[in-house]
Protein backbone atom coordinates (compact mmCIF):
# COMPACT_ATOMS: atom_id res chain seq x y z
CA UNK A 1 0.00 0.00 0.00
CA UNK A 2 1.35 3.45 -0.93
CA UNK A 3 1.90 5.75 2.02
CA UNK A 4 -0.04 8.97 2.43
CA UNK A 5 3.19 10.96 1.99
CA UNK A 6 3.91 9.31 -1.37
CA UNK A 7 0.34 9.88 -2.47
CA UNK A 8 0.71 13.56 -1.64
CA UNK A 9 4.04 13.79 -3.50
CA UNK A 10 2.53 12.12 -6.55
CA UNK A 11 -0.32 14.61 -6.56
CA UNK A 12 1.84 17.74 -6.29
CA UNK A 13 4.79 16.60 -8.42
CA UNK A 14 3.26 17.58 -11.75
CA UNK A 15 1.97 21.00 -10.60
CA UNK A 16 5.37 21.86 -9.06
CA UNK A 17 7.16 20.89 -12.24
CA UNK A 18 4.62 22.89 -14.20
CA UNK A 19 5.27 25.98 -12.11
CA UNK A 20 9.04 25.53 -12.46
CA UNK A 21 8.69 25.18 -16.21
CA UNK A 22 6.37 28.18 -16.47
CA UNK A 23 8.75 30.31 -14.40
CA UNK A 24 11.80 29.27 -16.40
CA UNK A 25 10.07 29.78 -19.74
CA UNK A 26 8.66 33.15 -18.69
CA UNK A 27 11.97 34.34 -17.24
CA UNK A 28 13.91 33.14 -20.26
CA UNK A 29 11.39 34.67 -22.64
CA UNK A 30 11.55 38.04 -20.90
CA UNK A 31 15.36 37.98 -20.97
CA UNK A 32 15.31 37.14 -24.68
CA UNK A 33 12.99 40.06 -25.39
CA UNK A 34 15.07 42.38 -23.22
CA UNK A 35 18.34 41.17 -24.70
CA UNK A 36 16.98 41.68 -28.19
CA UNK A 37 16.34 45.37 -27.66
CA UNK A 38 19.56 46.04 -25.71
CA UNK A 39 22.77 46.88 -27.63
CA UNK A 40 24.50 43.89 -29.19
CA UNK A 41 27.64 45.82 -30.11
CA UNK A 42 29.93 47.57 -27.63
CA UNK A 43 33.37 49.15 -27.76
CA UNK A 44 35.03 52.40 -28.84
CA UNK A 45 33.97 51.97 -32.48
CA UNK A 46 30.41 50.83 -31.79
CA UNK A 47 29.01 53.99 -33.34
CA UNK A 48 30.89 53.36 -36.58
CA UNK A 49 29.33 49.96 -37.23
CA UNK A 50 27.50 49.74 -40.53
CA UNK A 51 24.74 47.20 -40.95
CA UNK A 52 24.02 45.41 -44.19
CA UNK A 53 26.33 46.05 -47.16
CA UNK A 54 29.47 48.10 -46.52
CA UNK A 55 31.60 49.86 -49.15
CA UNK A 56 35.25 49.74 -48.03
CA UNK A 57 38.25 51.50 -49.50
CA UNK A 58 40.28 48.33 -49.89
CA UNK A 59 37.83 45.46 -50.30
CA UNK A 60 34.98 47.13 -52.14
CA UNK A 61 31.55 45.87 -51.15
CA UNK A 62 31.55 43.82 -47.94
CA UNK A 63 28.99 42.52 -45.51
CA UNK A 64 28.46 44.63 -42.45
CA UNK A 65 27.23 43.53 -39.05
CA UNK A 66 24.06 41.51 -38.60
CA UNK A 67 24.00 42.05 -34.84
CA UNK A 68 21.06 43.44 -32.93
CA UNK A 69 17.78 44.73 -34.26
CA UNK A 70 19.58 46.95 -36.75
CA UNK A 71 21.34 43.96 -38.28
CA UNK A 72 18.27 41.75 -38.09
CA UNK A 73 19.56 38.85 -35.98
CA UNK A 74 17.87 40.10 -32.83
CA UNK A 75 14.50 39.66 -34.47
CA UNK A 76 15.12 35.91 -34.26
CA UNK A 77 15.77 36.01 -30.51
CA UNK A 78 12.87 38.43 -30.07
CA UNK A 79 10.51 35.99 -31.77
CA UNK A 80 11.91 33.09 -29.74
CA UNK A 81 11.31 35.07 -26.54
CA UNK A 82 7.70 35.80 -27.47
CA UNK A 83 7.11 32.11 -28.26
CA UNK A 84 8.58 31.14 -24.89
CA UNK A 85 6.27 33.60 -23.13
CA UNK A 86 3.21 32.16 -24.85
CA UNK A 87 4.18 28.60 -23.90
CA UNK A 88 4.92 29.74 -20.35
CA UNK A 89 1.35 30.98 -20.13
CA UNK A 90 0.05 27.53 -21.11
CA UNK A 91 2.17 25.87 -18.44
CA UNK A 92 1.03 28.47 -15.93
CA UNK A 93 -2.56 27.44 -16.64
CA UNK A 94 -1.69 23.84 -15.83
CA UNK A 95 -1.63 22.69 -19.45
CA UNK A 96 1.09 20.17 -20.35
CA UNK A 97 1.29 18.84 -23.88
CA UNK A 98 4.12 17.37 -25.91
CA UNK A 99 3.97 20.19 -28.49
CA UNK A 100 4.64 22.74 -25.76
CA UNK A 101 7.89 21.05 -24.77
CA UNK A 102 8.99 20.71 -28.40
CA UNK A 103 8.12 24.34 -29.10
CA UNK A 104 9.96 25.79 -26.12
CA UNK A 105 12.98 23.57 -26.82
CA UNK A 106 13.08 24.74 -30.43
CA UNK A 107 12.79 28.39 -29.39
CA UNK A 108 15.61 27.99 -26.88
CA UNK A 109 17.94 26.22 -29.31
CA UNK A 110 17.29 28.75 -32.06
CA UNK A 111 17.91 31.71 -29.77
CA UNK A 112 21.03 30.11 -28.33
CA UNK A 113 22.45 29.42 -31.79
CA UNK A 114 21.86 32.99 -32.94
CA UNK A 115 23.32 34.52 -29.78
CA UNK A 116 26.42 32.29 -29.87
CA UNK A 117 26.97 33.04 -33.57
CA UNK A 118 26.74 36.77 -33.00
CA UNK A 119 29.02 36.58 -29.97
CA UNK A 120 31.67 34.95 -32.15
CA UNK A 121 31.31 37.25 -35.16
CA UNK A 122 30.59 40.70 -33.76
CA UNK A 123 34.28 41.64 -33.53
CA UNK A 124 34.96 40.58 -37.12
CA UNK A 125 33.48 43.63 -38.85
CA UNK A 126 35.36 46.05 -41.09
CA UNK A 127 34.85 49.77 -41.09
CA UNK A 128 34.70 52.10 -44.11
CA UNK A 129 38.51 52.24 -44.27
CA UNK A 130 38.81 48.46 -44.40
CA UNK A 131 40.30 48.07 -40.92
CA UNK A 132 38.64 45.94 -38.26
CA UNK A 133 36.60 47.98 -35.87
CA UNK A 134 37.39 47.94 -32.17
CA UNK A 135 34.11 46.42 -31.06
CA UNK A 136 32.87 43.44 -29.08
CA UNK A 137 29.64 41.81 -27.89
CA UNK A 138 27.33 44.14 -26.05
CA UNK A 139 25.20 43.45 -23.01
CA UNK A 140 22.24 42.43 -25.14
CA UNK A 141 24.06 39.36 -26.46
CA UNK A 142 24.85 38.13 -22.94
CA UNK A 143 21.31 38.74 -21.73
CA UNK A 144 19.97 36.83 -24.75
CA UNK A 145 22.40 33.98 -24.13
CA UNK A 146 21.27 33.63 -20.53
CA UNK A 147 17.63 33.87 -21.58
CA UNK A 148 18.10 31.10 -24.17
CA UNK A 149 19.70 28.84 -21.56
CA UNK A 150 16.83 29.49 -19.18
CA UNK A 151 14.31 28.59 -21.89
CA UNK A 152 16.19 25.32 -22.46
CA UNK A 153 15.97 24.64 -18.72
CA UNK A 154 12.21 25.03 -19.07
CA UNK A 155 12.22 22.48 -21.88
CA UNK A 156 14.19 20.06 -19.73
CA UNK A 157 11.87 20.35 -16.73
CA UNK A 158 8.65 20.40 -18.75
CA UNK A 159 6.04 17.99 -17.32
CA UNK A 160 4.05 15.70 -19.53
CA UNK A 161 0.36 15.03 -19.41
CA UNK A 162 0.68 11.28 -18.96
CA UNK A 163 -3.00 10.57 -19.38
CA UNK A 164 -3.07 12.62 -22.56
CA UNK A 165 -0.18 10.58 -23.97
CA UNK A 166 -2.00 7.38 -23.06
CA UNK A 167 -5.17 8.58 -24.75
CA UNK A 168 -3.20 9.36 -27.90
CA UNK A 169 -1.75 5.84 -27.93
CA UNK A 170 -5.18 4.33 -27.33
CA UNK A 171 -6.67 6.26 -30.25
CA UNK A 172 -3.80 5.22 -32.50
CA UNK A 173 -4.23 1.57 -31.58
CA UNK A 174 -7.96 1.77 -32.22
CA UNK A 175 -7.52 3.46 -35.60
CA UNK A 176 -4.93 0.90 -36.67
CA UNK A 177 -7.25 -1.91 -35.66
CA UNK A 178 -10.11 -0.35 -37.64
CA UNK A 179 -7.86 -0.22 -40.70
CA UNK A 180 -7.08 -3.91 -40.34
CA UNK A 181 -3.49 -3.35 -39.22
CA UNK A 182 -3.69 -5.76 -36.31
CA UNK A 183 0.00 -6.20 -35.55
CA UNK A 184 0.65 -2.45 -35.63
CA UNK A 185 -2.33 -1.94 -33.33
CA UNK A 186 -0.95 -4.56 -30.94
CA UNK A 187 2.39 -2.75 -30.84
CA UNK A 188 0.73 0.54 -29.90
CA UNK A 189 -1.49 -1.09 -27.29
CA UNK A 190 1.48 -2.88 -25.74
CA UNK A 191 3.33 0.44 -25.64
CA UNK A 192 0.35 2.00 -23.88
CA UNK A 193 0.31 -0.69 -21.19
CA UNK A 194 4.08 -0.45 -20.65
CA UNK A 195 3.82 3.29 -20.12
CA UNK A 196 0.80 2.91 -17.84
CA UNK A 197 2.61 0.42 -15.62
CA UNK A 198 4.28 3.26 -13.71
CA UNK A 199 1.51 5.83 -13.94
CA UNK A 200 -1.39 5.53 -13.33
CA UNK A 201 -0.35 1.96 -12.43
CA UNK A 202 -2.02 -1.42 -12.73
CA UNK A 203 -4.31 -0.63 -9.82
CA UNK A 204 -6.25 1.73 -12.10
CA UNK A 205 -9.42 -0.11 -13.21
CA UNK A 206 -9.30 1.55 -16.63
CA UNK A 207 -6.22 -0.47 -17.51
CA UNK A 208 -8.25 -3.64 -17.14
CA UNK A 209 -10.27 -2.64 -20.19
CA UNK A 210 -7.10 -1.61 -22.06
CA UNK A 211 -5.61 -5.05 -21.36
CA UNK A 212 -8.83 -6.73 -22.50
CA UNK A 213 -8.70 -4.67 -25.70
CA UNK A 214 -5.18 -6.00 -26.25
CA UNK A 215 -6.55 -9.52 -25.80
CA UNK A 216 -9.14 -8.78 -28.47
CA UNK A 217 -6.38 -7.59 -30.79
CA UNK A 218 -4.54 -10.85 -30.15
CA UNK A 219 -7.64 -12.77 -31.17
CA UNK A 220 -7.96 -10.67 -34.32
CA UNK A 221 -4.54 -11.82 -35.53
CA UNK A 222 -4.97 -15.42 -34.43
CA UNK A 223 -2.92 -15.39 -31.21
CA UNK A 224 -5.59 -17.26 -29.27
CA UNK A 225 -3.29 -18.64 -26.56
CA UNK A 226 -1.86 -15.19 -25.78
CA UNK A 227 -5.34 -13.70 -25.66
CA UNK A 228 -6.64 -16.33 -23.25
CA UNK A 229 -3.60 -16.05 -21.00
CA UNK A 230 -3.90 -12.25 -20.89
CA UNK A 231 -7.58 -12.44 -19.97
CA UNK A 232 -6.85 -14.85 -17.12
CA UNK A 233 -3.95 -12.68 -15.90
CA UNK A 234 -5.83 -9.41 -15.92
CA UNK A 235 -9.00 -10.81 -14.37
CA UNK A 236 -7.11 -12.64 -11.64
CA UNK A 237 -7.15 -9.62 -9.31
CA UNK A 238 -10.04 -7.71 -10.90
CA UNK A 239 -12.07 -8.11 -7.72
CA UNK A 240 -9.54 -6.01 -5.83
CA UNK A 241 -9.18 -3.36 -8.54
CA UNK A 242 -12.95 -2.94 -8.85
CA UNK A 243 -13.61 -3.13 -5.12
CA UNK A 244 -15.59 0.13 -5.17
CA UNK A 245 -17.07 -0.23 -8.65
CA UNK A 246 -19.54 -3.07 -9.04
CA UNK A 247 -20.71 -1.87 -12.45
CA UNK A 248 -17.13 -1.69 -13.69
CA UNK A 249 -16.44 -5.21 -12.46
CA UNK A 250 -19.57 -6.50 -14.14
CA UNK A 251 -18.58 -4.82 -17.43
CA UNK A 252 -15.04 -6.21 -17.26
CA UNK A 253 -16.31 -9.69 -16.43
CA UNK A 254 -18.75 -9.60 -19.33
CA UNK A 255 -15.99 -8.48 -21.70
CA UNK A 256 -13.67 -11.20 -20.44
CA UNK A 257 -16.39 -13.84 -20.85
CA UNK A 258 -17.05 -12.67 -24.39
CA UNK A 259 -13.35 -12.90 -25.21
CA UNK A 260 -13.06 -16.41 -23.80
CA UNK A 261 -16.14 -17.44 -25.76
CA UNK A 262 -14.67 -16.02 -28.96
CA UNK A 263 -11.35 -17.75 -28.27
CA UNK A 264 -13.13 -21.09 -27.78
CA UNK A 265 -15.03 -20.53 -31.01
CA UNK A 266 -11.80 -19.89 -32.90
CA UNK A 267 -10.19 -23.01 -31.45
CA UNK A 268 -13.24 -25.08 -32.35
CA UNK A 269 -13.15 -23.74 -35.90
CA UNK A 270 -9.47 -24.63 -36.21
CA UNK A 271 -10.07 -28.13 -34.91
CA UNK A 272 -13.02 -28.62 -37.23
CA UNK A 273 -10.93 -27.50 -40.20
CA UNK A 274 -8.12 -29.86 -39.21
CA UNK A 275 -10.60 -32.73 -38.97
CA UNK A 276 -12.09 -31.98 -42.38
CA UNK A 277 -8.75 -31.59 -44.13
CA UNK A 278 -6.53 -34.09 -42.39
CA UNK A 279 -8.83 -36.42 -40.49
CA UNK A 280 -7.70 -35.22 -37.07
CA UNK A 281 -10.16 -35.84 -34.20
CA UNK A 282 -13.05 -33.40 -34.34
CA UNK A 283 -13.62 -30.97 -31.48
CA UNK A 284 -15.46 -32.30 -28.47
Amino acid sequence: MTSAVLNLVNRVRLPLRGLLTAGSAAGGGLLLVLGSVLPWVAGPDAGAVTYGAVETATEGSALGSRAGLSGGDAFVTLLAGLVALVVAGWYGLGRARRWQQVTVAGAGLLALAWAVLNHAEIGDVAGPDGDRLDIGPGVGVYVALFGALLVLVAAGTAPRDVEHDLRVLARRAERLAQRGLGFEAIEKQQQLLRRARRRPGWQDPRLTFEALFLARLYLAVGHVDRAVQLVHDVMGDAQRRFADDEEGLAAATAEASDLIGEANAQLAAVQQFAHQQYGYPPPR
